[in-house]
Formats: C-alpha cells, structure tokens, sequence
C-alpha cells in the first residue's frame, strides 16, 4: 500500500497531489447535490401550531363545510383572519396548511400558536 502511494505521489507530484483531493471531493459533492436534490435540507413553509382535535373548514365559519377533522397533529400556520363566530367567544380563525388541505382552524383548537400575521 505504500509503495502504491509513493508511486501516486511521483507521478503526480506532492502539491498536485495536495491540491487534487479537495477539488475531487468538492466536484462530487456539488455531483451528489445535483443528483439528489431530496438529500438537501428543506425549511417549513409556515410556523407550526399543535391541534389536539379540530375541523378544517372550507372559510372562516363555524357554519362552514368541515374539509377534515384533525387529531393530534402539527399544522402549518400562515396567518390569521377574524371571520364569523369560531365557539370560543372569539371571531379569530387561523389560515392551515395540512398536507394538501388548505382551509381554516378555529384559534381555539390550536394551542402551540405560533406567531404569525394577519392574512
């Protein structure tokens, strides 16, 4: 193995040598990034908010059509919007993003809110 070595570094000579090596390791890194895209490090779109039950509904409304009853789940949370009556003596509903569902949680089912701005 170190004859293999030595031999390496005559034919190509200590400081290419030196040189070479981090050049190749940063040529395959930017390789890899190019190659799997899914390996980067992507941020949340939103601050998240905990929901121990609550319906995701269409607009702002207790009135409104229910998308989907969610349990136990962190939601993105975009924004906040005083619509109708949500039954917690409050018109305040935030803006939620679960997972393909885009609709609106009454405040009062979200606990973890995060601080965010009006729509």
């Amino acid at each position: 193995m170190a004859v293999g070595l030595a031999a390496a570094l005559t034919l190509v000579g200590p400081a290419q040598a030196a040189t070479s090596v981090p050049e190749t390791q940063q040529s395959l890194a930017t390789t890899a990034s190019a190659v799997r895209p899914d390996t980067a490090v992507k941020p949340l779109a939103y601050p998240r908010g905990y929901v121990t039950e609550g319906n995701l509904r269409r607009n702002p409304n207790l009135g409104a059509e229910k998308i989907v009853t969610i349990y136990n789940q962190w939601v993105e949370i975009s924004c906040w919007i005083d619509g109708g009556p949500n039954g917690f003596g409050s018109n305040r509903w935030f803006k939620a993003h679960y997972y393909s569902h885009v609709g609106y949680l009454s405040s009062g089912v979200v606990s973890s809110q995060p601080s965010v701005g009006a729509c």
